[in-house]
């Protein structure tokens, strides 16, 4: 996996259990151009919104139940808690928001190939229901993808563990 582009990559993510394992991660990341940023470090907040001012591309994952800002949004057919990072940060830095895809490719199994798709949110960060709805949108999307090719789904989480109140 390499990103060719001018720009900078990163992901947003939380250290993993397995010290081994998240360095392997991480290495794998690192050879397709990406950069880890930890979610629970002293200055994630700040690396996410200077890499936004640059340009660079920052990914986040919104199909975990996590102890981060969320809200409940439909998904696949129940409520689930959904982190809202991805629209608070598009919505309060003005900054396009894709929804990407990455499937094995029919011909070469062994390659991939990546879906690009812009969404576009409303709103300001500071409106909770315009955060909602755009993490409602993202999320329909993503269930749309998923539906496409259901094996291309990697997920482990117990993705409706936290009921709504």
């Amino acid at each position: 996996l390499v990103f060719e582009t001018r720009r900078s990559a990163f992901v947003l993510a939380r250290e993993g259990p397995n010290p081994f394992i998240a360095r392997w991660i991480d290495r794998v990341r690192a050879l397709g151009g990406i950069e880890t940023i930890n979610r629970r470090g002293p200055r994630s907040l700040r690396r996410i919104v200077t890499a936004l001012r640059t340009g660079a591309i920052v990914g986040v994952l919104i199909d975990q139940d996590t102890k981060v800002a969320s809200v409940h949004v439909p998904f696949f057919g129940r409520l689930a808690k959904t982190p809202t990072v991805a629209a608070r940060l598009a919505l309060r830095h003005g900054c396009p928001t894709i929804l990407a895809v990455m499937r094995r490719r029919s011909d070469d199994p062994t390659r991939h190939e990546m879906r690009i798709e812009r969404i576009e949110g409303a709103g300001t960060s500071r409106d909770g229901k315009a955060i909602a709805q755009m993490t409602a949108l993202l999320t329909s999307k993503l269930e749309d993808a998923i539906r496409e090719d259901p094996t291309e789904w990697v997920w482990f989480h117990r993705r409706w563990k936290t009921p709504p109140s």
